[in-house]
């Protein structure tokens, strides 16, 4: 029949004391019962995280009869952290103590068996955790694998280990730059790699290591990342017809975010391109001051569609991210060759074809031509007899909803569109293109030509104007940008309808009356000729001794029949216009003419009352 063997209770009475951060005291007291006639000594164990042996006490009764082998235990630490201490049966008998030095923030379980025949009775066991202490200085810090928005840190510490430790990494940043901030949980942590930063940019490094006794900070350390391509220009703006002047474009922007140089930026590039262009390539110095203001004016064309970028380059020719606006550039009003050239579009002095229903103009050409500010939309002549107000239209879309001679025409000829769309080619077949001394070209123009009767009621036409009625005309021309008038141009009066309908019957008559005054006056000359001559010849046969004094007279007499006579010719207008064949100055009184006849020749009075009577036809 088999024996068993029991083991010894455990101790009583176990007691951790003295806590500090790198020790504590143990005592403990005999079991109550240890199934054995000697009780032949104790294990003692220390474990960290109730696994890991820290120490291991062995206490031997060194004057009992009965022992034991330490290789016949079971549960034993690793030789290592063993020890043995040597006691008296009677030590054994009475309190045991044992201080143990430890790590600081640790918790320790502790475990006493009592030893007999049977081997390691049952255990008493007690946990403890040592205090935290402040961690030592971390030091030693270094960088490496460092690129442009990453780095890694590494760092050293002295131990023991303090206690739970965290390690924080401050990544502190040159302004505007956010500084970063990184925590590490763990004492054995000697590195951490740091992203998020920003390219090209200056930090100061510290490690700082934390319990929740105290904490130290390493020394700083600085360095640099990395540079790359720069990024983004800002505020970049296009600015269409700076000064109004509609072929430039200005583009204007300011250096990226300071945060965005993310290198030393050498210059700025501006590249233009249209869809059937090539891109040209304006560059600009960096200016050190991040608010200075980069400015391109360029000649463009409008209407036509551009693309610009924008972008920087670095010290290392690294090309940044580009910035890209594409811009159409705008219409504007056309240019005023009145202004420019002080020339009239429409001329008041070369007015032609006068009639009771239409006039004909001399126009400058170019005014409705000239395309710097845009492709000419729609261009004409509009016209009012009353009514006349032009500042209703400024667009395109003012112009090409006026009124026709239609509508016009049944009001009086109130403010309308002369001319249809297609009316400068029909202009141009028409013109002389002749070029003026200010080099421009002047056609003639013939408003109120055209019979309308046919025309669609929606449709601009050149309808007959208004007899007898004064017209002011003025030009026009539209782009998309806007629309050009000339100045007002007047008044245009055509012919009264009465003048123009009697005008042949009476110049038919003012020829009649023309050729019979004439021939009167005619039969007058002769008659007072004849007359003269009888006269003196009677005078002649009387008193011979006054005979060349009397043909002296008579010269006389004849130079100022001669230099009296007048002759009544038909005017065109129907009244009789009389042209002098006199050096004697117009408009002299009869007495005045009268009075040149000498006392010898005041007998020829009856020659004179005929002359004059001739004159009153």
């Amino acid at each position: 029949m088999a024996i068993y063997k029991s083991v010894s209770e455990p101790p009583t009475n176990l007691d951790i004391y003295n806590v500090t951060s790198r020790s504590f005291g143990i005592s403990w007291m005999k079991p109550t019962e240890t199934h054995s006639a000697e009780n032949y000594g104790y294990v003692l164990q220390i474990k960290e995280d109730q696994d890991k042996c820290v120490k291991e006490i062995i206490y031997r009764c060194s004057d009992c009869v009965g022992s034991f082998q330490i290789s016949n235990l079971n549960g034993l630490c690793d030789s290592t952290v063993r020890a043995e201490i040597g006691k008296t049966k009677q030590e054994l008998e009475g309190q045991l103590t044992y201080p143990v030095s430890l790590n600081p923030g640790i918790a320790y379980t502790v475990t006493v068996t009592a030893i007999n025949d049977g081997g390691r009775g049952y255990p008493a066991n007690e946990t403890e955790k040592t205090i935290e202490e402040a961690p030592q200085v971390p030091y030693g810090i270094t960088m490496s694998e460092i690129g442009t928005t990453s780095c890694k840190i590494y760092w050293k510490i002295n131990g023991p280990k303090p206690g739970k430790t965290n390690f924080t990494v401050m990544l502190m940043a040159d302004s505007p730059a956010t500084s970063k901030e990184f925590t590490v949980t763990g004492f054995d942590m000697r590195s951490y790699l740091a992203e998020g930063l920003e390219a090209y940019w200056s930090y100061n490094v510290t490690v700082t290591a934390a319990t929740n006794v105290g904490a130290k900070t390493s020394n700083r350390v600085h360095f640099r990342t990395r540079p790359t391509a720069p990024g983004k220009v800002t505020g970049l703006k296009i600015t269409e017809a700076p000064g109004g002047i509609y072929t430039w474009m200005q583009i204007s922007w300011r250096a990226p975010a300071i945060l965005f140089w993310n290198s030393i930026i050498k210059e700025y590039s501006l590249d233009i391109s249209t869809s059937d262009r090539n891109a040209t390539t304006q560059s600009l110095s960096h200016e050190n001051n991040e608010n200075h203001d980069y400015t391109v004016v360029v000649n463009v064309v409008p209407e036509e569609t551009y693309t610009f970028k924008v972008y920087a380059t670095n010290s290392l020719d690294m090309k940044g991210e580009v910035s890209t606006v594409v811009k159409q550039a705008p219409a504007g009003v056309p240019v005023n060759i009145e202004d420019t050239l002080q020339v009239d579009i429409i001329s008041l002095h070369q007015m032609k074809n006068v009639e009771d229903r239409q006039f004909t103009v001399t126009l400058v050409q170019d005014f409705f031509e000239e395309s710097t500010n845009g492709q000419i939309q729609a261009s004409g002549l509009i016209a009012c007899a009353k009514d006349c107000n032009f500042e209703g239209i400024k667009i395109l879309a003012d112009f090409n909803t006026m009124d026709n001679w239609q509508d016009a025409s049944q009001r009086g000829f109130t403010l309308y569109r002369v001319t249809n769309p297609a009316w400068m080619d029909k202009m141009q077949t028409q013109c002389t293109c002749g070029r003026s001394k200010r080099a421009v070209t002047n056609v003639e123009y013939t408003v109120g030509s055209d019979e309308c009767s046919d025309t669609p009621q929606k449709q601009y036409c050149n309808g007959p104007l208004k007899s007898g009625t004064s017209y002011k005309l003025v030009a026009v021309s539209c782009t998309n940008g806007g629309c050009l008038l000339s100045q007002v141009y007047g008044p245009f009066v055509t012919a009264a309808k009465e003048q123009s309908d009697d005008g042949r019957n009476c110049s038919t008559e003012s020829i009649i009356i023309g050729v019979v005054l004439g021939f009167t006056n005619l039969l007058l000359f002769v008659y007072a000729g004849y007359t003269t001559l009888i006269i003196r010849r009677n005078r002649a046969d009387k008193d011979g001794l006054k005979m060349s004094t009397s043909n002296k007279y008579d010269r006389k007499s004849q130079t100022y029949v001669n230099e009296s006579f007048m002759v009544g010719v038909a005017g065109a207008g129907g009244s009789e216009d009389l042209e002098t064949f006199s050096n004697v100055a117009p408009g002299r009184e009869s007495e005045t003419e009268y009075s040149r006849l000498d006392d010898n020749t005041r007998e020829d009075r009856t020659t004179y009352d005929i002359i004059q009577s001739s004159r009153q036809y």
